[in-house]
């Protein structure tokens, strides 16, 4: 089984259409690249700690690599995020 960090790809590419300098950007972009990695790491520690349910944390493992990259890059950006819709009716967001 190859576990390739794939989800790196989104990450970096909603980091990059973010608008935010690029020292930050560069800053979320490491950080955010050494979590998704700590990430899989720790998914293949455990399925081979826990070969009864290497399956079900297979399944973990995918569901984490879809949403991952989308949920750290709202967590580091959501601030920097406009939301036009929120903004007309008057709610303040931040």
């Amino acid at each position: 089984m190859i576990y390739l960090p794939m989800n790196l790809v989104p990450f970096i590419a909603l980091i990059m259409a973010t608008p935010i300098d690029n020292k930050r950007r560069l800053k979320l972009i490491f950080l955010g690249s050494i979590l998704i990695l700590l990430f899989t790491l720790v998914v293949i520690v455990l399925q081979f700690n826990f070969i009864s349910v290497a399956g079900e944390l297979f399944y973990i493992y995918a569901i984490g690599r879809a949403a991952f990259p989308f949920l750290l890059w709202f967590a580091f950006v959501y601030k920097d995020v406009n939301y036009p819709s929120l903004t007309a009716r008057g709610l303040n967001v931040n």
